[in-house]
């Protein structure tokens, strides 16, 4: 090939550019194409084929991000084009050596069996660690409910052991993680079979030790939470009419000390004072809080105007996103913050807004 010897001087900074080239085309012709597809991958086999250069660049894109599954006893590890596995093979790249991130989905009764500790004894997973990996996404998969029916609730020592063994072997499989998300995608509350108390018990012991805790939550907290303490990244996201913001304003008020990040969309209308006031009525001040996003989509009511508490809330508060159906009463929360502001967006809702 005629490109080969130019390809083979190209630095590595230009052959960044290249792949922001392909990545972008890619998704404006491919409608969204994702850089983690093996459909993006078979377009870089061009590249691939005109320069050794590019294997590298490619792999660390590709890869970055290990993904396991661990569901009903089976499991799904992260797989590559067949293509790809001889070229990574004999520039002598393997995947687990080289991922940042590890994506770990699992059968909460899988773990409570035992199934997911015997999977990971075994290949791939034997002797294996994944030493440049610092963040792990944790996302439970509940039971149907005929598996919860034929499951005892009655929760014994070797459970409470099994579920140790698990965490356990996680982190000898990651021994150099420093954070954990925990990404709940499904309505606890209205699934009686799911097992909020095992589940919570698995949380708090995958949160131990570890210095950042993200939480993902896509359903009303019930028991899941209880223990989830020192958070660095809150999101809740509800679609339900029902729900209401003072159970997930608890969990933030309680991380208050250590929040850097809380993004909330309600289905409801959010009221900001249970943010910054608890039920006694003191102030909650939140001061490494540096991104606030805050939706609802729905007005229910007047909010009584919020008294501004004295000392700012989020004294550290950089990135202010605020859509809501009905602002008022809630902007002197943010009073105080023109020296580290470097975001500002307050604007009703205007698919919801009310006609006055």
């Amino acid at each position: 090939m005629q490109l080969l010897s130019p390809f083979k001087i190209l630095p590595l900074h230009i052959i960044e550019l290249i792949l922001d080239y392909v990545a972008l085309s890619s998704r404006m012709r491919f409608d969204g194409i994702s850089e983690d597809s093996e459909e993006y991958a078979k377009l870089l086999i061009p590249l691939l084929t005109a320069c050794s250069s590019f294997i590298w660049p490619v792999f660390v894109r590709l890869y970055r991000i290990y993904e396991i599954q661990l569901i009903s006893g089976s499991d799904k590890y992260q797989t590559m084009p067949s293509w790809l596995q001889t070229r990574l093979r004999d520039a002598g790249l393997s995947a687990h050596l080289y991922a940042k991130e590890l994506d770990i989905s699992v059968g909460v009764l899988d773990i409570c069996s035992g199934a997911t500790v015997d999977v990971l004894a075994c290949e791939p997973y034997i002797n294996c660690t994944f030493p440049k990996v610092r963040s792990i996404k944790f996302t439970p998969m509940p039971p149907s409910a005929l598996e919860w029916r034929s499951y005892s609730t009655t929760t014994s020592p070797d459970t409470e052991s099994i579920i140790s063994a698990f965490v356990q072997r996680v982190k000898q499989i990651a021994p150099m993680t420093k954070k954990i998300t925990i990404s709940i995608g499904f309505r606890p509350f209205v699934e009686a079979q799911f097992p909020v108390q095992l589940f919570s018990r698995i949380v708090a012991q995958l949160s131990q030790h570890v210095a950042h805790v993200d939480y993902e939550l896509y359903a009303k907290p019930v028991t899941i939470d209880q223990q989830l303490t020192e958070l660095y990244s809150l999101v809740f996201s509800s679609t339900g009419f029902n729900d209401s913001d003072e159970q997930i304003f608890q969990l933030a008020r309680r991380n208050a000390s250590t929040l850097q990040v809380l993004d909330i969309f309600l289905a409801t209308m959010i009221d900001v004072a249970g943010l910054i006031q608890n039920s006694d009525g003191s102030y909650v001040q939140y001061p490494c809080l540096h991104t606030l996003e805050l939706c609802d989509s729905r007005d229910v009511g007047e909010k009584p105007r919020l008294v501004f508490p004295g000392a700012v809330p989020f004294p550290s508060l950089r990135h202010l996103n605020m859509e809501f159906v009905n602002p008022f009463g809630d902007d002197t929360a943010f009073r105080g913050n023109p020296a580290t502001l470097e975001f500002l967006n307050i604007l009703p809702n205007l698919v919801m807004v009310r006609i006055l």
